[in-house]
């Protein structure tokens, strides 16, 4: 690929980006090869995005709380959970609490969470819900 007085070396076989790039003269002519020095060099890794605070969870549902940020941790989980009970035992609370504690745009990828209220949904019905959202 050539860019101005530039002809960029690619490597087809791989992806891992430019080796270098030959300086041309005036007449087209590589001149000097200039290498990448980043090419194949190992990737930065990013340091982690610093945990916002959690909000409260009272009426003892610690636990539970704990268990969906495991679940969400957890990167062999399936990446849908439902959660199901009695009415008044506190699902919207939890739910409540999982979509302020792991909103969607979150910086932590780990913590990102779309929260799919279905209540009085049969399975098929949830499932059409859920791909009308996606």
């Amino acid at each position: 690929m050539q860019h101005g007085n530039w002809l960029f070396e690619t490597n087809a076989s791989d992806d891992h980006g430019v080796p270098g790039a030959w300086q041309l003269d005036a007449t087209g002519r590589p001149v000097r090869f200039w290498p990448n020095l980043r090419h194949h060099a190992p990737a930065q890794e990013q340091p982690a995005a610093p945990a916002a605070p959690l909000p409260p969870l009272h009426a003892g549902r610690c636990p539970a709380g704990r268990a969906l940020l495991g679940w969400l941790g957890d990167p062999h989980a399936p990446r849908l959970c439902r959660i199901a009970g009695s009415s008044g035992n506190g699902r919207t609370h939890l739910l409540r609490w999982l979509t302020a504690a792991c909103p969607p745009d979150s910086p932590r990828t780990d913590r990102r969470v779309d929260v799919l209220l279905a209540a009085d949904l049969t399975p098929g019905s949830f499932v059409w819900q859920l791909a009308r959202e996606n």
